[in-house]
């Protein structure tokens, strides 16, 4: 594939940002929290903050704790811009929140501790990323969605349950319908990767978070074929 434009920033806006400690949100993808009654303010606050007029809210890895420098949890500087599209309170008092994600942004710059949404939410300025143009039906981008369709089927057939994708989830992704940016979002979202590697994914532009995920699909599906001589050994591990 010929290189293409890297994503290009927008101007910077403020936006308050929920600091996730093990997950990473792409856009495209809808998110689910479940808050406690414990963590009814934080509910509260988001869904106050996303009522908001445009997209005020957002979502960020946090790094991990020998990463940071100071008592306040370090957050990664590629995050998703989402709004609330579903809330309910529970019976036992806290919050089932539906947050979709819209688009990816960069950290421009952080308030004070403390500062924003009653310190529940980390308030920031962030710049819009904008990934560059991609034709669903360049061949270049319909060849390569083929292969990443082709590789999680090899897998999903290979491995059954124990792989994260099943093959009536393959079906919905392989929709025309679905956008390229939707289908490597997914894939992004749904594989078995630390949130470490799935940070690095977000912070690549569109076309190289396709083809990392191409590489990461080949060599799985490489490691299946040669492991594929000594699949009967597994299903008697305990005689061996």
């Amino acid at each position: 594939m010929k290189p293409l434009p890297q994503a290009t920033a927008t101007p910077s806006a403020e936006m308050a940002l929920i600091p996730l400690p093990d997950f990473v949100h792409f856009p495209k993808t809808d998110l689910h929290l479940e808050l406690r009654s414990v963590d009814r303010a934080l509910g509260e606050a988001i869904i106050a903050r996303g009522a908001q007029q445009g997209l005020a809210l957002g979502t960020t890895l946090v790094k991990p704790t020998w990463a940071w420098r100071g008592a306040l949890p370090e957050i990664f500087s590629a995050g998703t811009a989402v709004r609330v599209v579903e809330h309910e309170v529970l019976m036992e008092g806290g919050y089932r929140i539906v947050l979709h994600g819209e688009y990816r942004f960069e950290l421009a710059a952080e308030a004070p501790p403390g500062d924003g949404a009653d310190g529940l939410l980390r308030l920031a300025l962030v710049r819009r990323l904008e990934e560059p143009f991609l034709s669903d039906i360049d061949p270049e981008i319909m060849a390569l969605r083929d292969e990443l369709v082709a590789s999680l089927g090899a897998l999903a057939g290979a491995l059954g349950g124990r792989f994260p994708i099943d093959a009536g989830q393959l079906a919905e992704l392989d929709d025309a319908d679905v956008s390229f940016e939707g289908l490597v979002n997914a894939v992004a979202s749904a594989l078995d990767l630390s949130p470490l590697r799935k940070q690095a994914l977000l912070a690549d532009a569109l076309p190289e978070r396709a083809r990392n995920l191409r590489g990461l699909l080949r060599s799985r599906v490489s490691m299946m074929e040669l492991l594929r001589p000594f699949q009967h050994l597994a299903t008697h591990a305990d005689r061996n």
